[in-house]
């Protein structure tokens, strides 16, 4: 059970439904023939298969913002023949941006109609560029490091851990100066203190604060931890590591009494507080509104936000033990429990964002999905699930894996669970 947990935490099955077509998962690099990626349509039909080609199954990230899925028509791939890189149509498959760009060090996706390219020159040093959905170069090469797009403006990187920030034609509008910048959003963005690199999660990460579109600081760096806002209120840690928010003048808004606190979705946000009687350890998670009112005084081992009006719950009743030592269930706003607690087996309890989410009122768990009455609508038995994305359009490309054979393959689906299209079955290695 044990190998089956980790497969669900690395596997590298990915697939994006854009549009209408669907792209997806044929072969894996371990398959005897190579890999392959295919371009499906809703009904399942192969509109392209892609052989020789690379394909960069990708999402813009950056350690401040969760993963920005791009909504362009434009996937970056490798002409594995040449060695030169250039990006795909996902509506049609053919080459828009023939492959040109050489020593590729890395694969960006479009954003905001643009996208960064970069050239290898040696290891641990690589030149930057911008281009339009064209192929046009914008920005010329140059040294500085240079991140995804982000409303309207790039964050750049230079040596001495200085950061500043570009327009879309590339002039610097936000001077370097030394301290992380992060993604602007909403006309602000997040900059620390720090000197020299530190690994955000570790202890000593500096002062945190927020600065605008002009470089200017809005927010004081006050803070040793901060999130970017949602739903105009950011999570923040002060200095004697409790949490509490802000809101966008930099006013402490929910007072910092919260051991762990996350940012808010669908009006509510999870937090951590000293546990009660009922709970099996010394903190708990539950739910607060946006004026810091705990909403419920139900607590859980743990708590997923809310999407699609449900957030699932889990119980912990053994800690490192196989099946049937935890349960899960789901709540609606009104914190009653709509869906019960059920067995939850150890293959289950992982931290894909897709697992125990609903999207389009099914809910995956790695057995089947789940309709909002707490009904196994679609089973993937003997199959298990060890990734996915979520239900767009009615479809969705779900990785499987089978136990009994030690394969995986990638199953397109409708909401009735009927398969349009799987995938040869592939060794992992």
């Amino acid at each position: 059970m044990k190998k089956i947990l980790i497969l669900l935490l690395v596997t590298t099955f990915q697939s994006v439904c854009i549009g209408q077509n669907i792209l997806a998962e044929n072969k894996n690099a371990n398959h005897p023939d190579g890999e392959e990626h295919v371009l499906l349509s809703p009904a399942g039909k192969v509109i392209k298969s892609f052989k020789d080609i690379k394909i960069y199954d990708i999402n813009g990230a950056d350690s401040k913002n969760d993963y920005r899925k791009s909504t362009e028509d434009l996937i970056c791939a490798l002409d594995i023949k040449t060695n030169k890189m250039g990006y795909l149509s996902k509506t049609t498959g053919e080459w828009v941006i023939a492959p040109q760009f050489e020593n590729p060090a890395y694969a960006h996706d479009f954003f905001e109609g643009l996208a960064i390219i970069e050239n290898r020159l040696e290891v641990g040093k690589d030149q930057f560029a911008v281009i339009d959905k064209a192929g046009k170069i914008i920005v010329p090469f140059c040294n500085w490091t240079i991140y995804d797009y982000s409303d309207g403006l790039a964050i750049v990187e230079k040596e001495g851990y200085q950061f500043g920030a570009i327009d879309r034609t590339g002039k610097l509008v936000i001077p370097f100066s030394v301290g992380r910048l992060y993604d602007f959003n909403d006309g602000l963005a997040i900059k620390n203190n720090n000197t020299e690199f530190v690994d955000d999660y570790e202890g000593n990460t500096g002062l945190w604060g927020f600065v605008d579109k002009t470089g200017q600081m809005v927010i004081e760096q006050q803070w040793s931890w901060i999130e970017p806002f949602s739903e105009d209120l950011a999570v923040v840690k002060n200095k004697e590591g409790n949490f509490g928010y802000i809101d966008k003048t930099g006013k402490l808004t929910i007072d910092c009494t919260y051991h762990f606190a996350e940012s808010f979705a669908d009006g509510f946000a999870v937090v951590t507080v000293p546990g009660d009687s009922k709970n099996s350890g010394v903190f708990g998670m539950t739910f607060i509104d946006k004026t810091g009112y705990q909403a419920t005084r139900k607590q859980f081992d743990e708590v997923r936000n809310f999407k699609d009006g449900l957030a699932a719950v889990f119980k912990i009743l053994e800690v490192e033990t196989s099946d049937d030592t935890s349960k899960f269930g789901f709540l609606d706003k009104n914190f009653n429990l709509v869906i019960p607690m059920q067995n939850l087996a150890e293959h289950n309890y992982n931290y894909n964002k897709d697992f125990f989410a609903f999207s389009e009122g099914l809910c995956l768990t790695s057995t089947g999905f789940l309709d909002k009455k707490g009904k196994q609508v679609i089973a993937f038995a003997p199959y298990l699930a060890v990734g996915t994305a979520s239900f767009e359009n009615g479809r969705v490309v779900v990785a499987l894996y089978d136990p009994k054979t030690d394969t995986y393959r990638n199953k397109l689906m409708d909401k009735t669970g009927k398969v349009l299209w799987q995938s040869v079955p592939n060794k992992n290695m």
